[in-house]
């Protein structure tokens, strides 16, 4: 236990974790920090905007009709439509036009729109033209901002058209339609009800692929801090001679196998905390670890077929960083002992680690 110890005690050499610390700050505050804020708030995260979130928590991972029909879509509508009302009142830049409601902008908006020819290149724009895109730059981008109720309205729309389409059936629906169409195999049919199935989860949508992406960059994040930890080990035995003891007896072999267990040992410790802080920043910067438990099959993500839980997700993810940081551990240790150096190890090590990088964010 003792050589154990003192083993562990070479590889936590204080100036190469104080390297990886840094190295793991400067990746949060150029990398990671500017990825969790990107994600927008958890109650505008995604196409559906809070309203999605608020289904979430009313009526967890799953809609049922008659919790679609207590949300009521008509009074959250009109409930916006007021507000924009209040917006267009006293504003010139649509008194120019008449514009007072929100269907009366929607109309202009859309028919100004739909005049401008396909080839843009020598046509010249009318002045509605250029005014709508003034009003369309105020609406969603200036004194209103981004949290406005245009933005809003567009997401409830966007999730009336999900859970509640105008024609009754649903994209998934016609979706499973067309594959039985198509094919009438049972696979086929067996598919097609998967999508059904699912059409009713509340998951975010983005939730799925942005968690998934984030994780590989940690992913890389450990591999590399691990490579810069346990490679000088073996290493350094060589240029000081020690490896000859290590080759010519049955303690020095079995030392050998105790620097390997202390370097399995530090390769789990680094990669498990560097897993755990950056997955961990994701779901709590983002507000996203309220999706903890909810069933990410849906067919708006790749992974609609597998109906586990995110949590379930997030730790098969976080298993997949920790198990390459231990590869990279493992194959480090064995080029560090062939290595003279520390310049021929990292030499050796680096496109190591290179591969094991390019495996994690696939």
């Amino acid at each position: 236990m003792r050589l154990f110890l003192a083993e562990m005690k070479k590889i936590w050499n204080w100036r190469i974790v104080a390297v990886i610390v840094l190295l793991g700050a400067l990746a949060y505050i150029s990398i990671l920090k500017p990825i969790t804020e990107g994600i927008m708030a958890v109650t505008h995260h995604g196409p559906f905007g809070p309203y999605q979130y608020e289904m979430y928590l009313a009526y967890g991972d799953s809609l049922e009709p008659k919790e679609l029909e207590d949300f009521n879509f008509p009074a959250k509508e009109t409930e916006l439509e007021i507000l924009a009302t209040q917006i267009f009142d006293g504003n010139p830049l649509f008194a120019r036009y008449d514009i007072t409601t929100y269907e009366q902008w929607r109309e202009f908006e859309q028919d100004t729109i739909k005049s401008m020819p396909s080839d843009t290149v020598t046509y010249t724009p009318t002045q509605p033209q250029l005014d709508v895109y003034d009003m369309m730059s105020y609406l969603y981008n200036g004194e209103v901002g981004p949290d406005s109720v245009f933005f809003r309205m567009d997401q409830l729309w966007a999730l009336k058209d999900r859970y509640a389409p105008a024609s009754g059936v649903s994209f998934q629906q016609n979706l499973a339609n067309a594959l039985q169409t198509k094919d009438s195999r049972p696979v086929v049919r067996r598919q097609a009800a998967e999508y059904t199935s699912h059409a009713n989860n509340l998951i975010d949508t983005t939730l799925v692929s942005d968690f998934s992406s984030y994780s590989g960059v940690i992913a890389v994040a450990s591999i590399i801090a691990v490579a810069l930890l346990v490679s000088p080990l073996m290493a350094e035995d060589r240029s000081r001679r020690m490896n000859l003891l290590q080759y010519s007896s049955h303690a020095g072999r079995a030392t050998v196998r105790t620097q390997f267990l202390a370097t399995l040992t530090s390769s789990a410790l680094v990669s498990v905390v560097c897993m755990a802080l950056g997955l961990g920043s994701y779901l709590l910067g983002s507000g996203t670890h309220i999706y903890w438990g909810a069933h990410i099959a849906n067919i708006d993500n790749v992974f609609w077929m597998y109906n586990i839980t995110f949590g379930t997700l997030a730790l098969l993810l976080g298993g997949m960083g920790v198990a390459l940081s231990l590869c990279v551990g493992c194959l480090a240790f064995v080029l560090s002992l062939h290595s003279s150096s520390l310049v021929t190890m990292f030499v050796k090590v680096v496109p190591v680690a290179a591969a094991l990088s390019a495996i994690a964010g696939c």
